[in-house]
């Protein structure tokens, strides 16, 4: 069992501890979209491991792109899918258990959500199969919740715009979250079709995160995994609606859909409700320097190795609306970034000042507990167990610090003193 100091769920005490959230490390472009190199890359991708290695599919002008790695940070072109286009959907297995079939979820312009079964990484096997008439848009998510052995949707929803309800163009975007047992069970959000058009529609019952309206602030994907059985991360990507013009600012109404968009980092116990850090988990880079300073999205699923999490996102110089206001490179394209996460890293746990002290709650014991925890040189963790004479201060930098745990009922008593404790393991 594992438990990551993200919330208060595992800890029975914590006086004078806050947690935070850990920014994982920019490691540039992987992937860069030139000319004479894998151009035209989307925003919105799948990172999974399938068959022995990982695989990334990225969408694109003509097609889904396909790339291989071994290692997450060497990637190879494999090849274009022949996904149905429009392609803003991810890859998804039909039984997480097993490392075999896939299926691909997308959204078709004026049509709905749709679901296509693979014949492999790059050929879809069969007729598309619509499943619900649905606006939702970009970054359709499906996976299998081992939580409640139920299929879990994450799709765009839309939320009526606070002034002017009745004009479709002014919604908001949000996230709306449907569980079912058979595909049939969409159905529920079936909406009107106007002229041929379906139409965006207000589901308030399956709404999961909310714009920010006085904001001006959009939900626009979700990128939620879930990490483990009790935990779900999400990486949204937030639409700060700005107006530029040649000189100036201008107004929301005056040129819609315009702005900058960034990736945050919310958690949650039961992919309902949800906590999101009022940051950015990716910073944007420079203005008119860096090559992600205007839109950033995160891409659905990460890799994994012994002590580090790496994810990635697609990223560009130009504001929503491709404004080349910010761009120094004269490029109408983006690239492919990667960051690198500590393992079980995304938050943790530290005094608010000075020295904190956490209390867990009682657990079992089968023989060790791994502690992911760091300390600097001139601070420390002493740790012993509540109602026990052994104890054991640690200095360093560690994943995985082993000390002994036996028994049933036991917890854990650590002082903290400039140290972040990242996870538990029992």
């Amino acid at each position: 069992m594992k438990q990551l100091m993200i919330d208060n769920q595992f800890l029975e005490h914590a006086p004078g501890c806050e947690f935070r959230m850990n920014k994982p490390e920019k490691m540039g472009p992987i992937i860069e979209n030139t000319p004479a190199k894998f151009m035209h890359h989307a925003p919105y991708g799948t990172v999974m491991h399938h068959e022995g290695i990982l695989k990334m599919w990225n969408d694109g002008v003509g097609g889904m792109r396909l790339y291989t790695s071994i290692d997450g940070i060497h990637w190879g072109f494999a090849g274009v899918t022949n996904f149905p286009k429009p392609s803003e959907g991810t890859v998804f297995k039909v039984d997480d258990a097993y490392d075999h079939e896939l299926e691909y979820i997308y959204f078709q312009d004026k049509v709905g959500l749709f679901i296509v079964p693979l014949k492999d990484s790059l050929h879809a096997d069969e007729t598309p199969c619509l499943v619900a008439r649905h606006e939702c848009d970009t970054q359709n998510n499906m996976f299998w919740d081992r939580r409640i052995n139920k299929w879990v949707v994450y799709l765009r929803g839309w939320v009526p715009h606070r002034d002017f309800p009745e004009i479709q163009e002014r919604s908001y975007r949000s996230v709306i979250r449907l569980e079912f047992d058979d595909f049939s069970e969409l159905k529920e959000i079936d909406s009107p079709i106007v002229d041929g058009r379906t139409q965006r529609a207000f589901y308030p019952q399956y709404t999961v995160m909310w714009p920010e309206q006085e904001n001006e602030i959009d939900i626009y994907t979700n990128a939620v995994v879930q990490y483990q059985p009790d935990l779900y991360l999400a990486f949204p990507s937030i639409y700060k609606h700005l107006r530029y013009s040649a000189d100036e600012e201008y107004d929301l109404l005056d040129v819609p859909n315009e702005g900058l968009v960034e990736i945050r980092f919310g958690h949650s116990r039961d992919g309902i409700n949800w906590i999101f850090r009022d940051e950015p988990y990716v910073d944007l880079g420079i203005m008119g320097k860096d090559l992600d300073c205007c839109t950033s999205y995160m891409f659905v699923g990460m890799a994994e190795t012994k002590n580090e999490i790496i994810q990635y996102y697609w990223s560009s110089a130009l504001t929503h609306r491709k404004n080349t206001l910010y761009n120094a490179y004269d490029r109408e394209y983006g690239h492919i970034h990667m960051v690198k996460q500590r393992k079980d890293g995304f938050a943790y746990i530290t005094p608010t000042e000075g020295k904190g002290r956490i209390i867990t709650k009682e657990f079992r014991g089968s023989g060790e507990v791994k502690l992911n925890i760091e300390t600097t040189v001139s601070g420390w963790a002493k740790i012993k167990y509540k109602n026990d004479t052994w104890n054991k201060t640690i200095i360093g930098n560690f994943t995985d610090y082993i000390i002994p745990g036996y028994g049933d009922n036991i917890q854990l008593e650590i002082e903290l003193k400039d140290a972040k404790l990242n996870s538990i393991e029992y």
